[in-house]
């Protein structure tokens, strides 16, 4: 299994080397009674289940006395009603403004939907119905369509524009549909504006209660904040060495940054960061174990020990080393390495090498990759990753996950991998350099010489576990630099 880990400023990230386009996806976020989903080309209808990813073509169906909830990438909801069929007709995004388009078919039945605001003109999100094409760019609307081909729309706040389609698909003039109207019209048949219907503004209510739930979260996000940060930082007085400035990301959004130098244990040393930026909270980590306790002048020992490969019987190596990335809504990715050793030279290789027996890499406490003998050559290795049903099997030396891509500017200092697994489950890591003020900078000028210390590394990371959310963490490889300088 070609997987390489790559180590920068302490942080473990994965890459892999494939081209491919990074496609969007939704997935079921809550669910009741009976609901199936039908596949792109497939004919059987399959069990739907919580967090199972849906992709362009595929349909899902609601019983009797049944719903499904459905969210996208940006935050928008779609809730299906019971006796409800709708299909994914596409989800796009330009990867050059961040315009997405997410269109849905509702050949029958009644949705809901929340929309969050378009941020760029090319975006769309609309319903297509037998009889019309409901247009919308941030609202929170209702589609009912009838086995007859007649289409209601509600309108609950915002605007809607809907097209009417003639039976022969010739197109008239759409009509603005703004808070508290309706329309409902057959195919065919020109559509006109009235008041919303007393039925739809009950059953919007009882939808409008039900969805109360995650943004009464959100409500409580400084809460979230403050404890997760509380729960991170409880030792930091006891930092070996530590730095803080405040910049500006990649996405312009300004970062309160702090990064930490701590010992948790007397064989242990940590590399600790921390972001604020208004409304949220992210951290990364990575703790590296040695074989023994460390000196108090630790800094020539580490230098030494994370070389991995010596002339001579080192005294220090390391015995585990773990990478985390998270934020205070308890997502969180992480690749632990354990059960470490030295390896003797032999008269085929006189060096004496680092190896880690056991290998494994979570997104929320979920495995997805794992390693049971990782000290082995290449070719007798064990690798294990997700199949259809979610559980980890093993796979042969040369097996490669359903999707792969590695894309890096050949001029910007940016990367981006991402990885689909064989469950539908998928992750993506980005990576940036940039300066204090955000600027994207080229690989020829970032990390020489004294730029270096004014360069800061970013790491985004996004995965289908983390529901739209995501985790976004700025460093900067000024700490390790200065504590070069005093300490190391």
């Amino acid at each position: 299994m070609k997987i390489s880990v790559v180590c920068l400023a302490g942080l473990l990230i994965f890459v892999s080397v494939a081209q491919a386009d990074i496609p969007r996806i939704a997935k079921i976020n809550n669910l009741s009674g009976k609901v199936e989903v039908q596949r792109a080309n497939l004919k059987e209808w399959i069990p739907a289940k919580l967090n199972m990813s849906l992709y362009v073509s595929d349909k899902v169906r609601t019983g009797k006395k049944s719903m499904v909830e459905i969210i996208l990438d940006d935050g928008s909801f779609i809730r299906l009603r019971e006796n409800s069929v709708i299909e994914i007709r596409v989800l796009d995004e330009d990867k050059k403004s961040g315009g997405k388009k997410s269109i849905f078919r509702l050949p029958v039945g009644k949705l809901f939907s929340k929309v969050q605001k378009l941020k760029t003109p090319d975006s769309c999100f609309e319903v297509h119905t037998p009889a019309a094409v409901a247009g919308v760019r941030g609202t929170e609307f209702s589609v009912f369509a009838s086995p007859e081909l007649f289409t209601r729309i509600s309108v609950f706040t915002g605007r809607v524009e809907v097209q009417a389609i003639r039976e022969e698909m010739e197109g008239i003039s759409p009509i603005i549909l703004n808070a508290n109207q309706s329309t409902g019209f057959g195919a065919g048949e020109i559509p006109e504006v009235r008041p919303l219907d007393p039925e739809d503004r009950k059953d919007w209510k009882t939808f409008d209660r039900e969805m109360k739930q995650p943004y009464d979260i959100e409500v409580s996000n400084d809460i979230a904040m403050e404890q997760m940060r509380q729960s991170i930082t409880q030792n930091l007085k006891d930092a070996d060495y530590q730095m803080g400035k405040s910049l500006v990301d990649v996405h312009g959004n300004r970062v309160r940054l702090e990064e930490y130098l701590l010992r948790p244990r007397p064989e242990q040393l940590q590399f600790l960061i921390l972001n604020t930026r208004e409304n949220r909270f992210d951290y990364a980590s990575s703790l590296y174990t040695f074989n023994k306790a460390l000196p108090d002048n630790f800094s020539p020992v580490v230098r030494e020990a994370i070389k991995g490969r010596w002339n001579t019987q080192p005294d220090y190596w390391l015995t585990g080393n773990e990478a985390k990335f998270g934020n205070h809504y308890n997502d969180y990715m992480n690749w632990v390495l354990s059960d470490g050793y030295v390896e003797p030279g032999s008269l085929n290789n006189p060096y004496w090498e680092q190896k880690f027996v056991n290998f494994v890499h979570t997104v929320n406490g979920i495995e997805k990759i794992k390693c049971t003998n990782l000290n082995m050559p290449s070719s007798a290795q064990t690798w294990y990753v997700r199949d259809e049903s979610g559980n980890l099997k093993p796979v042969s030396q040369n097996y490669t996950l359903p999707g792969f891509s590695f894309n890096c500017d050949p001029e910007k200092a940016t990367s981006m991998a991402w990885y689909k697994y064989e469950d539908g489950t998928w992750e993506q890591i980005e990576f940036y350099v940039i300066d204090d003020q955000g600027n994207l900078l080229t690989w020829e000028k970032s990390g020489k010489g004294e730029a270096l210390e004014n360069d800061n590394g970013e790491v985004r990371l996004t995965a289908s576990e983390f529901n739209g959310r995501d985790i976004d963490v700025v460093y900067s490889p000024k700490i390790l630099i200065d504590a070069n300088r005093t300490k190391w």
